[in-house]
C-alpha cells in the first residue's frame, strides 16, 4: 500500500502544480510577511469577485440574506482550499522533504481566513453594524463625505473585520498551533494548524460580538441554519445540473 500512494504522488506530481499550491501562488516564497499576505489575496479576490457578482449594494445593504450566501461561498470555497492543499503538501513533501509552514507553505492561512468568514459570519455582521454605525456618527455629525466613499468604506470594514481578527490570532499562535508546527511536518498537521487557527479566530469574533455588538445566541444558531440550508440546497442544485450534464455527454 505504501508503494502505491508513493507511486501516486510521483504521478500527480508530474501534472500536480504542488509547489504552487502549497505557497498559495508563490507567496510562501516572498521575503517576508507570507502569512499576512495569503489571507489578504484569497479574502480580496473572493470578496473583488462577489461584488463584481452581485453587486456591492446587495453585499453591504441586504443583509442578512447577503451574509447568508456570502458564509455559503465561503463555506464551498473551504472545501475545495481543503482538498488542494491536502494533495498539494502530500506532494510537494515528496519532492522537497525540508519545506515546512515555517517558510514556503501557507495555503492553511488561505484554508483558516476562508473557514473564518464561513463560520462567524453572524458575528462579522454584528461588529460590522457596530462599526458602521460608528462611522456614520462620524461621518454625519463631523465630516461631509460623498456616497462613493461611503460605500467604499463599508466594503473596506466588511472586508477587514475578519482579516483582522484572523491575523491577531496568527500572530498570538496560541496552543497547540505552535506545538504542532514544532513537532509535526506533513500535509495532516499542516493542515491543523489552518483550522485551529479558524477555530480560535471564530470564538474571538464571536466574544466580541455578544459582548459588545449585541449579537445573541438565538440570532447566530438562526443565521447559521439559514447558512447551512442554502448551502445543502445549493449543493443539491449544483449536483443535479453535474448528473444532468454528464447524461448529456453520454447520451451524445
Amino acid at each position: 500500500m505504501e508503494i502505491f500512494w508513493t507511486t501516486l504522488e510521483k504521478i500527480l506530481g508530474k501534472v500536480f502544480p504542488a509547489k504552487i499550491v502549497s505557497s498559495f501562488l508563490g507567496i510562501g516564497y516572498l521575503p517576508g510577511w507570507q502569512n499576512y499576505w495569503s489571507s489578504f489575496l484569497i479574502l480580496f479576490v473572493t470578496d473583488i469577485i462577489l461584488v463584481f457578482t452581485y453587486g456591492g449594494d446587495f453585499i453591504l445593504y441586504r443583509m442578512p440574506s447577503s451574509g447568508i450566501i456570502v458564509a455559503a461561498i465561503f463555506a464551498k470555497l473551504a472545501i475545495v482550499v481543503l482538498i488542494l492543499q491536502l494533495v498539494g503538501i502530500s506532494i510537494f513533501h515528496t519532492q522537497d522533504p525540508s519545506a515546512s509552514s515555517d517558510e514556503n507553505i501557507v495555503i492553511q492561512i488561505a484554508l483558516g481566513q476562508v473557514l473564518t468568514v464561513a463560520l462567524s459570519m453572524p458575528a462579522i455582521m454584528s461588529i460590522y453594524y457596530t462599526v458602521s454605525k460608528l462611522y456614520g456618527s462620524i461621518c454625519k455629525g463631523i465630516l461631509q463625505c460623498p456616497f462613493w466613499f461611503n460605500d467604499f468604506m463599508h466594503l473596506f470594514f466588511f472586508f477587514i473585520i475578519p482579516y483582522a481578527f484572523f491575523n491577531v490570532v496568527e500572530v498570538i499562535k496560541p496552543w497547540p498551533i505552535s506545538s504542532i508546527q514544532l513537532n509535526y511536518n506533513n500535509a495532516i498537521s499542516i493542515t491543523f494548524e489552518g483550522i485551529f487557527l479558524a477555530f480560535y479566530s471564530v470564538i474571538l469574533l464571536y466574544l466580541t460580538a455578544f459582548i459588545f455588538c449585541d449579537l445573541t445566541i438565538h440570532n447566530a444558531i438562526v443565521l447559521n441554519k439559514g447558512i447551512f440550508q442554502y448551502v445543502k440546497e445549493s449543493s443539491i442544485v449544483l449536483s443535479d445540473y453535474l448528473r444532468n450534464t454528464v447524461k448529456k455527454i453520454s447520451i451524445e
